[in-house]
Parts: C-alpha cells; sequence; structure tokens
C-alpha cells in the first residue's frame, strides 16, 4: 500500500467516526378502546373507634373525593413524645365489602431520624385478634413491606399504628414530618403490586 493510499484510508477512517450514524426507528401502532364503568368499593375506610383525640390524634376519611387531595382517603395527625413506643390503638376501621388481600406500597418518610421504626396492626374488629402487621418504618427509613393480609368480606378490621421514636425529641409542637402510605387491595391475587410512579 502507498503512502497516499493510507493517507486517503487513515482520512476516511477518521472522517467516519466524526459522521453521526444515522439510526431509523420503526415504530408499530396498534389501536384499542377501553370501555369504563364503576363498581362498588372493595373496602370502606371509617374513622375508628379512638381515632379522634384532641392533643393525641386526629382522623379524618375523606369520601367521594371530598375534603382530600387524593380522593378516597384518610388523613391522621397524631402527636408522639418522648416514650419506648407511642401506640394509636384502633385509629382506623377497614370494612372489607369484597373478599381481597390488603397490603402496603410506596411508602415515604419526611421524619428522618425522629421515629425509627413504625407499624401498621391489623386486627378483626369482633374477635381483637391481630391478623398481621405492616413495618412501614425501619431504621428511620421508608420500608417497602411484603406483608400480605387477606380479609373477608363483610368483616370489619382495625387499624392501630404504633411508633418506635429516636429519643430525645425536639421539643414540644415540632412538625417532625410526613409519613405517606398507599394501602393496596387485591380482589383477584394474593400477591402485592406497587403504585406506578405518579
Amino acid at each position: 500500500m502507498t503512502r497516499i493510499n493510507k493517507k486517503v484510508l487513515l482520512t476516511l477512517v477518521f472522517l467516519s467516526a466524526l459522521i453521526p450514524v444515522v439510526a431509523a426507528d420503526v415504530i408499530y401502532y396498534y389501536q384499542g378502546s377501553v370501555t369504563v364503568y364503576t363498581t362498588t368499593m372493595p373496602i370502606e375506610l371509617k374513622v375508628g373507634p379512638n381515632g379522634d383525640h384532641t392533643g393525641y390524634i386526629t382522623t379524618t376519611v375523606c369520601n367521594a373525593g371530598k375534603g382530600c387531595k387524593f380522593g378516597y382517603a384518610f388523613s391522621s395527625t397524631i402527636y408522639i413524645t418522648n416514650s419506648t413506643y407511642d401506640y394509636f390503638y384502633h385509629f382506623l376501621t377497614i370494612k372489607a365489602c369484597k373478599p381481597g388481600n390488603l397490603f402496603v406500597t410506596n411508602v415515604s418518610t419526611t421524619t428522618g431520624t425522629n421515629i425509627k421504626c413504625a407499624w401498621l396492626i391489623i386486627q378483626c374488629a369482633s374477635t381483637g385478634k391481630t391478623i398481621g402487621e405492616f413495618k412501614i418504618i425501619s431504621s428511620g427509613k421508608a420500608n417497602q413491606c411484603t406483608t400480605i393480609i387477606s380479609l373477608t368480606s363483610g368483616d370489619s378490621y382495625c387499624v392501630s399504628l404504633l411508633v418506635e421514636p429516636t429519643n430525645p425529641l425536639p421539643s414540644s409542637g415540632t412538625d417532625l414530618g410526613t409519613i405517606t402510605v398507599y394501602l393496596g387491595y387485591n380482589v383477584v391475587k394474593s400477591c402485592a403490586i406497587p403504585l406506578p410512579p405518579t
């Protein structure tokens, strides 16, 4: 190969590296349609027998999107103190209108290290028997638990919140943050499906 041919070849190799590669996108579309109907709710949320005690806990349940940012939901404000545990017993009630499987998904918290651990405890309202628990905070961080609890149609269940604070806590009246939790209810299978990012 001559010296000129080598220069031409090297120039062509260099230029080919600089020229962007044109990639073709081939996309196929398929049309579909979804017909939408309403159905009865599989569970009903209600303020529990101990869900509203001024200075300790306040709980509200929003029905049909009235008063809540996210439609049918519950909201609680709790007051914790320097203690080993703070237990908010039966603050919420769940009535199973259809058989299904309750789970917790997409937990987040802004409480930092002020709360070491927290659990939602589910008990049968008629017997008081604990049927399961969801650990929603572990070591000060949101815990994505995998527990699934089967609920029987027609039965009511009480939800309690157990909090383990990190002592000492800041002074009284300090806003320590928010715990956000989504309760999922699978009416088809005994598995937890996380909420897609919104």
